[in-house]
């Protein structure tokens, strides 16, 4: 996680969060079919952790986590969470969140920061062979969070103060690509038939980032970040070529889109923010591929080459925001 730290991608858990998640188990207990049995936290704990990751990660993506206590328990739940996709509200993806915890904070860090090896110990997230089988095709996403686990088993802990981390998400499509097992990667045993995603698979953007676009989150970044990005673009011809190839049209694959950059100046200014180029070849420093942030380019009246109608893209410019695309323009 270069220029990250894990700030970036937790919640602190309020002791508002914490008695509504109580309440909830204990109205869910008759329904309650638990998966798996943990040795170092009571049934009931591991429960209410489940619900604080539920509610963590509603926060984290900016949503009211009350919204998301259910009126009853009669019924399964389908999904846990409903997340609208930023610019076509019509859309909505299902997420089921899976909350674990990790034993010691270095590992905790190695988890997060990716540098854990898929195959040893902690290496993968699980998913147990129940609802691989049966919920897998209710969702669009799993997304994985963890706590901190606390020194002493089964105490009457209580993770108030504490953090959710957000260690990543992967699409269920993706996932059906795995098979269930009981056998760990390591040579050992798991405690039930499960399916174990390779945590390196798993993508994530910062909390608090309100522009996102790609299937890599190429972008992904605060709204000033971004329209002193937009600013940039449509400022800088001696940099900045928008490329925009309609290879469907002609048999090909798909339409292809990027941004070449001549100067470092993305790379090096723009990249830590969260605007993600790749390298470039020759005359070229670095590149950006990313379709939808192409469409959206030219919704707001960029257009393909170099030069750019300054004045026709700043009128679609949110006025909340026209004070960083002008910063944009200026660098």
């Amino acid at each position: 996680m270069a220029n990250d730290n894990l700030s970036n991608y937790r919640i602190k858990i309020t002791q508002e969060m914490f008695d509504a998640a109580v309440k909830e188990v204990k109205r869910r207990s008759p329904n309650l079919k638990p998966h798996f049995y943990l040795d170092y936290l009571n049934e009931n704990a591991r429960q209410v952790l489940g619900f604080l990751g539920e509610f963590s990660c509603a926060t984290y993506f900016g949503y009211n986590w009350k919204d998301y206590i259910r009126e009853d328990y009669k019924l399964a739940d389908k999904y846990d969470l409903i997340f609208k996709d930023k610019y076509d509200n019509s859309k909505g993806y299902y997420i089921d969140v899976k909350t674990e915890t990790l034993p010691s904070y270095d590992l905790l860090n190695k988890v997060m920061s990716k540098k854990i090896n898929d195959d040893e110990p902690y290496g993968r997230r699980l998913i147990h062979q129940y609802q691989f089988e049966n919920n897998l095709s209710n969702y669009d996403w799993i997304l994985f969070g963890c706590f901190l686990r606390p020194n002493a088993p089964n105490t009457n802990w209580s993770p108030v103060g504490d953090y959710w981390y957000l260690i990543g998400g992967i699409e269920t499509e993706r996932i059906k690509q795995y098979k269930i097992t009981i056998e760990t990667p390591y040579g050992k045993s798991y405690t039930e038939p499960c399916v174990n995603v390779h945590t390196s698979l798993l993508r994530r953007r910062r909390k608090n980032m309100n522009v996102t676009f790609g299937k890599n989150l190429q972008i992904n970044c605060s709204n000033e970040t971004f329209y002193q990005f937009l600013g940039y673009l449509a400022n800088h011809p001696d940099d900045i070529n928008i490329v925009y190839e309609r290879n469907s049209e002609q048999g090909a694959w798909g339409n292809e889109s990027r941004i070449h950059f001549t100067s470092d100046t993305v790379r090096n200014y723009f990249f830590p923010l969260g605007i993600k180029v790749t390298a470039g070849l020759n005359s070229i420093d670095s590149r950006l591929n990313c379709n939808d942030l192409i469409d959206h380019l030219y919704k707001l009246g960029f257009q393909a080459g170099r030069k750019q109608d300054l004045a026709t893209i700043r009128k679609n410019i949110e006025a909340d925001y026209s004070h960083y695309f002008d910063q944009g323009t200026l660098m």
